[in-house]
């Protein structure tokens, strides 16, 4: 919402394009620096297509986090139950191991490393942690 000054901006009024509810200050645009916009509180911010370190990562050492997928799945009309947890897999196997396809025991390790889910979709996980892309992978 353009403003010139705090008088335009009322406390608590939402507008139809504003993603929230205004704080009543009017603040400098983000987009176009010679305007002036009424600022608003929002759940979350609005997107922005500017990267906070240019070109790094923000998190750029994310790709060795880690994520345990489990999974179960029952068919009661046939009486079958699987899951990707192999019930003959050690617990402190579980407790260290890291998915690794081209290994025999470790391939079937739920836990994975972000870089290998974001790999296995077919895109580069430091060129996504730049522009924090959303990956969706259907099984």
């Amino acid at each position: 919402m353009p403003c010139e000054s705090d008088a335009n901006c009322t406390v608590g009024k939402s507008t139809p394009n504003g993603n929230g509810v205004m704080t009543g200050t009017c603040i400098q645009a983000d987009v176009d620096e010679t305007q002036k916009a009424c600022e608003i509180k929002a759940w979350c911010p609005v997107e922005k297509d500017k990267t906070p370190l240019e070109n790094e990562a923000l998190l750029r050492d994310s790709k060795y986090f880690t994520v345990l997928i489990k999974n179960n799945i029952e068919f009661p009309l046939f009486g079958v139950k699987r899951r990707n947890i192999l019930e003959s897999l050690d617990p402190d196997f579980l407790q260290k191991c890291q998915y690794n396809r081209a290994n025999e025991t470790e391939k079937f390790c739920p836990v994975f490393r972000l870089e290998t889910i974001v790999t296995a979709t077919g895109n580069d996980y430091d060129e996504m942690a730049i522009k924090v892309l959303t990956v969706d992978r259907s099984l």
